[in-house]
């Protein structure tokens, strides 16, 4: 990890953000102007502060350490349909670990360009699908070792048809404290689109880039949340969440 990100994990640690700026920011998000283009981000709820400081993409989810609420679902703070619920994976210490937290949380990463020998590691067996790449661009593990372990492929699928690469995060929950310990909003330009059931009977709700053909679909499998997203059409991202095992 760089000078520059202890640097902002360290003095994020200590933000404290209340009900008022989190509102306010929110009606910010929504009165943004229709006509502006480019990737919106997807941020866990308490991460507003970061976003309006322009530090969230290089603190991540290391800064919000300790910060979530529930595992409530939103839309700029519309509440989506409830998903399958999580459930308290056991825990196997990988080996290789990078101390990346500080004296007020604890975190350990690891990147890795295979994800069989990820899941080996950590000796859990996760979805895949015949349509993934067999070496992603990269493939990060975040663990405090207590709580959470959490998962995060950057082209985890390259088709040269679909406008993006698409993407895969997972979370695992492995304390029972956890469980009401992962929350998202899609802030700006986000739109409920569905819940649907896949053909394995998970709910996998459908969350749509407004005026653009992206989408982001999360869902609960053996009780680890998935969160497929890129710019694909949606049927083909359907295909890949039906034919993950």
């Amino acid at each position: 990890m760089t000078d520059l990100r202890k640097k902002i994990n360290e003095e994020m640690a200590d933000i404290r953000i209340s009900d008022t700026f989190i509102e306010q920011t929110l009606e910010l998000a929504k009165k943004k102007e229709k006509g502006r283009t480019g990737r919106k981000l997807l941020l866990p709820r308490i991460q507003f502060a970061s976003a309006c400081l322009a530090v969230v993409l290089l603190a991540g989810l290391t800064a919000a350490a300790g910060y979530y609420r529930t595992q409530d679902l939103h839309v700029n703070q519309d509440a989506m349909p409830d998903i399958d619920p999580m459930t308290v994976q056991p825990f196997q210490l990988a080996g290789g670990l990078i101390n990346t937290g500080n004296g007020d949380f604890t975190e350990y990463e690891k990147e890795y360009t295979d994800y069989e020998e990820l899941q080996a590691d950590i000796g859990k067996d996760l979805l895949d699908t015949p349509y993934a790449d067999k070496k992603p661009e990269a493939i990060l593990y975040t663990t405090d070792a207590e709580t959470n372990e959490q998962i995060k492929i950057t082209s985890y699928i390259v088709n040269y048809a679909w406008n993006t690469p698409v993407n895969l995060e997972i979370d695992i929950a492995i304390s029972p404290e956890q469980l009401n310990g992962f929350s998202y909003d899609f802030l700006g330009y986000y739109e409920f689109v569905e819940q649907y059931t896949s053909v394995q009977g998970w709910k996998v709700n459908v969350i749509g880039s407004v005026g653009a053909e992206s989408y982001h679909l999360m869902f609960t499998a053996d009780g680890i949340r998935y969160h497929l997203y890129g710019g694909a059409p949606l049927y083909r991202l359907k295909d890949v969440v039906d034919s993950m095992e």
